[in-house]
């Protein structure tokens, strides 16, 4: 999935979403690679640094792993 996907954008903006302010992004609620799904319903507006932050722990968490291995995210 590119990072700037338009038509999603533009499916969101139809669909009623706000147009993301400069510190913010239009992210997964439940990331693909935890099995969300590739849907506007499974979207919403984030804080961009923390989205990124979060997103990158998680990442590191489950790098490695055999495909359908439940991450153990707890710290």
């Amino acid at each position: 999935m590119p990072a700037l996907a338009a038509s999603l954008y533009e499916d969101w903006l139809a669909a009623g979403g706000a147009q993301p302010a400069y510190d913010q992004c239009i992210g997964y609620e439940k990331p693909l690679f935890l099995g969300g799904e590739d849907d506007i319903s499974n979207q919403e507006l984030s804080d961009l640094e923390v989205d990124w932050h979060i997103m990158g722990q998680v990442l590191a968490k489950v790098k490695g792993l055999p495909p359908g291995t439940p991450p153990n995210l707890k710290r």
